[in-house]
Parts: structure tokens; sequence; C-alpha cells
């Protein structure tokens, strides 16, 4: 199931708890009676089609009135959808999956890259090492998509070769133009233990 405090708790999930069919793995199931869900093109306002990302949008008397100090026309549509910030995904059979957050959305020559599905495929393709993928500046591109794969000094990883395989699996305009590898010692952290994106952006670009 998928919360948020402003849909009043529970907003999407399965009530179905048996081992789902594989193509439902990773879904956080349909909307909740009373209340409606859209995946939508936040640069054209078109509603997605199967497996399109976009944002996430709800209707219904589940949702808040508005946040605090903050006009209701900034947060809900003119008919009354609220625009959640969070990019999903919605299949055929009406189940909503997950893909991140809308600002964390790389744009480069004018279309949307998320870093999760991105992290996904490469994740896969080194049999589970940790990628890190956001975007950094680019005066002909306005941003590329770079990806950082952490990885233990002594681990063999063919950086080339992994770039080739996922060609095959993305989009030409997702797949990395830089892709570098780090050990977990190199990554700049936050207090949390989270990667710290703004130093990580300067490291990169350093090299």
């Amino acid at each position: 199931m998928l919360g948020m405090t402003e849909a009043g708790s529970v907003c999407l999930m399965s009530a179905d708890e048996s081992d789902q069919p594989e193509r439902y793995r990773g879904s956080f199931g349909r909307p909740v009676p009373d209340l409606e869900a859209l995946v939508v093109n936040p640069d054209t306002l078109a509603e997605c089609g199967d497996g399109e990302v976009g944002e996430l949008w709800l209707r219904g008397p589940l949702l808040m009135e508005g946040y605090y100090g903050r006009e209701r026309a900034e947060v809900f549509t003119l008919d009354q959808w609220y625009r959640t910030g969070d990019l999903f995904s919605v299949d055929d059979d009406g189940f909503f999956y997950f893909r991140g957050r809308w600002g964390d959305m790389i744009k480069t020559s004018g279309a949307n890259v998320s870093p999760r599905e991105v992290e996904g495929v490469l994740r896969d393709l080194t049999g589970g090492l940790a990628p890190i993928v956001f975007g950094l500046p680019d005066p002909e591109r306005d941003q590329i998509v770079v990806g950082v794969i952490v990885a233990p000094a002594d681990s063999e990883l063919d950086l080339e070769s992994l770039l080739e395989a996922a060609r095959t699996r993305l989009s030409a305009y997702k797949v990395p133009r830089k892709l570098v590898r780090m050990t977990p010692d190199e990554v700049p952290v936050l207090s949390s233990g989270k990667p710290d994106m703004h130093r990580l952006s300067e490291v990169i670009r350093g090299r």
C-alpha cells in the first residue's frame, strides 16, 4: 500500500495479500474506495498511457483541504485534483507503480529521465551494486545523465561493457553520458548517511 498524510492515510493498496503474478511485482495496487487517481504528464497535462511515467494526481473526499499558509490553487487544479509531486506509472489493469519524485527528474534534450528507472537497470546489470543516477548541467542538452557505480575497490567492473548492456535496456537518451566508479568511502554523505548530492556533483564535475 501507499499512504500519504494529504490523503488521510492510505490512497493506493491491493486487497489481495497472496503472491502476485510477476507483472504486478512492485505495484502499490489500485486507488482505495472514494479516491480517484491519474498519472499525468506534468509538462503537457495529458493523461499518461500504459507504463508511461508521469505525476500522480489524486481527487476525492479523503483529501486535505489545503496546506497552511498556501493558496489552494497552488496545490489543487481547477477541477480539484491534488498534484502529489510523485512520479508513477499505471498499467492497463489499473495498478500503480512508484518511479520517483518529480523534482529529481533529469531534463535532457527536452526529454524527462527518471533516475530510479536508470538505477534499477544498472543495479540489475551489476548484480546488485549500488548506483546513483542524477543530472549535471550541460550547455547543449540542459542536463546530461550521470551514473555513479558504488563498488568495493577489489570488485571487477567494466564500465564500457556496462554501458553497452545498458543500451539494450534503455532508450538512448536515458543511457548515462558519463559513468563513474567510486568506492563507498569516496562517496560524500550527509549526517543521515544518504549521499550528499551537491558535493557528489562537484566531485564528478572535477573529474
